[in-house]
């Protein structure tokens, strides 16, 4: 009978400190899931900002393609290009602005720790 009090002994002591271990792993894992949606959010923002640099990408390269249009309509004269490619050149450094403000903001978003 003292080998199967020793074994039960045993056996509840190990059922103890597994209970203990079980709960610490939960609570670990609530916070890691909890972090996992920070990132995911994260992520989210930074796909969004994404998809609007491109979409200002492809408005400064109508503007290139415009430039080029009203280049090729005016014929050889290039007095005049200046003052075609002036308007057309101070909407692409604001487009550039704006894209550069986009990557500030990814870097922030990126620069944050999950908590």
């Amino acid at each position: 009978m003292a080998v199967k009090k020793n074994f039960q002994e045993e056996f509840s002591g190990f059922m103890g400190h597994l209970k203990v271990r079980m709960e610490k792993l939960s609570k670990e894992a609530a916070v890691l899931a909890g972090k996992g949606g920070k990132e995911i959010q994260k992520a989210a923002a930074i796909g969004r900002i994404e998809i609007d640099i491109m979409g200002l990408n492809i408005e400064k390269e109508k503007n290139y393609y415009l430039v080029g249009k009203k280049l090729a309509q005016s014929g050889s004269d290039k007095e005049s290009w200046n003052e075609i490619v002036q308007p057309f050149l101070a909407t692409v450094n604001k487009i550039d602005g704006a894209i550069q403000k986009k990557k500030n903001e990814i870097s922030k978003i990126k620069a944050k720790k999950a908590s």
